[in-house]
């Protein structure tokens, strides 16, 4: 009698998790001068192997004495060293393995909420507000007819989280004109614009009493 005699083992087969990148830590954007140094630094998390590349207004950029690229574990860098007016731009990091992609630009600024044209009265005070988004730092300076707005007792000046605004107090007619809230970042810069009128207490008694004949 022949006997067949079947030997079997289970192998067990695991799966590993894989993550396409992800920047823990962003580059932020910076202002500073000619013949400075300027570095960028991020973190990034994902399944290895991951490659990082940066890039110039689109243009790939290779480490050089001017351009000095480096990582170290999750963590990349980009150093400019010794600024020239022709590094003004925006940089982009591209974080990348074999499951995905994730990139990080900056922002030019751009308003949420532009500014509005705003009637008030002699005498009194009026606000200008606006919002305002993009990659951070962003600068928010105020201008009237194009000449800037420094803070005084005529004038306060506020910008957090993304609000600025302008109070006007003491209000007369040479308060009248185009008032305009510029946010500028390493991007670029956005204006928004807006007309303040004010009139006379004369000029909203005429206004009231039209108001209340009409409801009549």
């Amino acid at each position: 009698m022949l006997i067949l005699i079947r030997s079997m083992s289970t192998l067990p087969l695991f799966f590993a998790e894989a993550f396409p990148p992800t920047f823990l830590t962003r580059p932020e954007s910076i202002t500073t001068f000619v013949g400075k140094n300027a570095r960028f630094l991020c973190s990034v998390s994902g399944t290895p192997v991951i490659d990082t590349v940066w890039q110039k207004d689109g243009t790939a950029i290779s480490s050089t004495e001017h351009y000095k690229i480096t990582a170290s574990d999750n963590k990349h860098s980009l150093e400019i060293v010794r600024l020239t007016i022709n590094d003004r731009g925006t940089y982009t990091c591209k974080a990348s393995n074999k499951f995905g992609a994730d990139i990080y630009r900056t922002i030019p600024p751009f308003f949420t909420k532009p500014l509005r044209n705003v009637d008030s009265a002699v005498g009194g005070s009026t606000h200008l507000d606006c919002k305002v988004s993009g990659s951070h730092p962003i600068k928010v300076s105020w201008f009237k007819h194009d000449k800037e707005i420094t803070p005084s007792t005529k004038y306060t000046l506020r910008y957090e989280e993304g609000s600025a605004s302008l109070e006007i107090k003491h209000l007369d007619t040479s308060d009248i004109g185009v008032y305009s809230c510029r946010a500028t970042n390493s991007a670029g810069s956005k204006e928004s614009r807006s007309t303040l009128t004010v009139k006379g207490l004369m000029s909203y008694c005429v206004i009231f009493l039209v108001h209340l004949l009409n409801l009549f």
